[in-house]
């Protein structure tokens, strides 16, 4: 099969074992880039306006869990699609099914739009509404985490990682744990509204801030 890949695809590593139908991942990922940024961007638009005649200092300190409930999907849409960059430099191509994968990984993260704004809106309306709130978010990102181990599971299983990476098992030990953990974790963390809130909003957070830190980055260079 002539190969149509450019750099760090490389197809020199195709072999009798991979699957014939492996194109170009570059409309995917252009595809995909596309929807990123529109979803980071729709963040901001839930944000509320004062109105005429508010007193705007006021007003700016009530909308502080819309200020931070924008900053927490923002920092982890941008974590999203650091990782879907990442993940896409050891697949050396897609396929049709692969295709449809990605599709199904990127609803939920169009999606995130809605429960930030539904958080921020009835943060202070009681644990009744918070709580409900805070599991729809929960619920949100670990379906995120969810598909991506699907993607990760499926690229290994169908032949799409380059040589490197099909071969490291520290490539995929990392991959693999990452991918089974969030999911768990997130859940976890909407749970923790039934106790406080707050304790979701900082363990949501948190999960944001450690997977961009430079530390984990250097740590795990070798990780999707």
């Amino acid at each position: 099969m002539p190969c149509h890949l450019s750099p760090p695809y490389r197809c020199a590593m195709e072999s009798r074992e991979q699957p014939e139908d492996v194109v170009s991942s570059a409309r995917l990922e252009t595809f995909a880039d596309g929807v990123f940024a529109i979803a980071i961007t729709l963040l901001v638009l839930e944000i509320r306006i004062p109105d005429p005649g508010e007193n705007v200092s006021r007003a700016l300190v009530d909308l502080w869990p819309s200020f931070l409930a924008y900053v927490t999907s923002f920092l982890t849409i941008g974590t999203i699609w650091t990782d879907h960059h990442r993940l896409f430099t050891v697949i050396r191509g897609t396929t049709h099914g692969f295709l449809f994968v990605n599709i199904l990984l990127l609803m939920p993260i169009a999606f995130l739009p809605y429960p930030t704004a539904v958080v921020a809106r009835h943060w202070f309306e009681g644990k009744d509404q918070v709580v409900p709130a805070m599991l729809l978010y929960g619920g949100t990102m670990a379906l995120v985490a969810i598909m991506f181990r699907v993607m990760w599971l499926y690229a290994s299983s169908r032949g799409l990682l380059v040589a490197e990476a099909a071969s490291s098992r520290a490539v995929r030990r990392r991959g693999e744990l990452i991918y089974r953990l969030a999911p768990l974790i997130y859940v976890l963390g909407a749970a923790a509204s039934v106790i406080d809130p707050i304790l979701s909003l900082i363990v949501f957070l948190g999960l944001a801030v450690y997977w961009l830190s430079p530390s984990r980055r250097g740590a795990n260079s070798s990780r999707p």
